[in-house]
């Protein structure tokens, strides 16, 4: 999620990052009364409804509605549009065609999620025949973005959130394949990630190409370590920017944002996103030995300490190698950027590849 801006509390919000408009506001209210009643088992009209455009935004255009019902309550609802025509103009020459699927975040939402009181609350979605409406209604919540707060003991009450997500669903592959088009991190989808961070390194034609082929010279061995590792559900894109806290006295709150990646594969995938960036490496250990220690021993992915941090090690790479490959074109926002080359040539030096 990125900071948005502009706001329109007339009777449609302009879609300022989006490539269509956004709809009217009636259509809106509509939609949003069939999913309040199915979500409370009963009729409470919605008396009135405005509109603003988001604090936040992801790849897809974002609404934050104000409703008020007949009973005098109120929700703060936020409204997004996973529609392809709703994508950001940018988004559109940057993410990746294959990564698209409208219904994986909203199944991973009303299938994974919200059954097992995870992340915010899911008031439901209304997906068009058409396949041209894919809209998703969630609570607003009041929390935020990780990347904001420099509390390491907050850092760590999230890996232990992750780690008790991912330890819930180990073993239950077949189950989460059957509710949610997730993405599969198989060797195919390993190897298509190392092929496109190449192919756009040589494209460049200068110092990047040499140095990303030397680290990724033994990429197999890394892809080989990956498919070992135990399997489960996954975000997908667990980087601090798309997790909001509520931090309390006694404990944190955890809520991830933007399921849009939500796959199958190695829980530690997760964690090396959660751990990317301008740690030092007693903070990084610290944060992800907080997360060993929730998923339990049984659990983990190796029963050493050292076998656990090559493991890590491994899905840093990826994560690097991911990002890389991810378009010729998209350029991070300024205070999400990060030199994923560096750290690519840096972790397969570690792993001595």
């Amino acid at each position: 999620m990125e900071p948005a801006f502009g706001q329109d509390r007339g009777g449609t919000v302009s879609n300022a990052i989006g490539a269509s408009p956004a709809p009217l506001t009636e259509e809106l209210k509509l939609a949003l009364q069939t999913v309040l009643d199915a979500h409370f088992r009963e009729r409470r009209p919605i008396v009135r409804l405005e509109r603003q455009a988001s604090a936040y935004r992801s790849s897809f255009a974002l609404e934050q509605l104000l409703v008020t019902l007949g009973d005098g309550s109120a929700l703060t609802v936020i409204f997004k549009d996973l529609g392809w025509r709703s994508l950001a103009k940018q988004a559109h020459r940057a993410k990746p065609d294959f990564l698209y699927d409208p219904l994986r975040e909203i199944r991973a939402y009303e299938a994974l999620l919200a059954p097992n009181g995870l992340g915010a609350l899911c008031y439901g979605s209304l997906v068009a025949a058409s396949g041209l409406r894919f809209w998703l209604f969630l609570e607003k919540v009041d929390g935020v973005e990780l990347y904001q707060v420099g509390e390491l003991e907050t850092w760590k009450a999230v890996a232990v959130w992750l780690a008790e997500v991912h330890r819930y669903f180990f073993g239950r592959e077949r189950e989460l394949v059957a509710n949610a088009p997730l993405l599969n991190h198989d060797r195919r989808f390993y190897g298509l990630w190392a092929a496109r961070a190449l192919e756009f390194a040589d494209a460049h034609k200068g110092k990047d190409s040499p140095r990303l082929r030397g680290a990724l010279q033994n990429y197999e061995t890394v892809i080989d370590r990956l498919l070992a590792l135990p399997r489960t559900f996954l975000h997908g894109e667990f980087f601090a920017s798309n997790v909001l806290v509520k931090v309390a006295a006694d404990h944190v709150d955890v809520y991830p944002v933007d399921w849009e990646l939500a796959a199958i594969g190695p829980g530690l995938t997760d964690l090396a996103a959660l751990v990317a960036g301008d740690w030092s490496e007693d903070e990084r250990g610290e944060i992800a030995q907080a997360y060993f220690e929730a998923l339990g021993r049984d659990r983990g992915a190796a029963t050493s300490r050292d076998d656990l941090r090559e493991a890590l090690l491994c899905c840093r790479l990826q994560t690097a190698v991911q990002r890389l490959g991810w378009s010729r074109e998209w350029v991070p926002p300024e205070q999400h950027a990060h030199d994923w080359l560096t750290e690519a040539v840096q972790l397969a030096g570690d792993l001595k590849l």
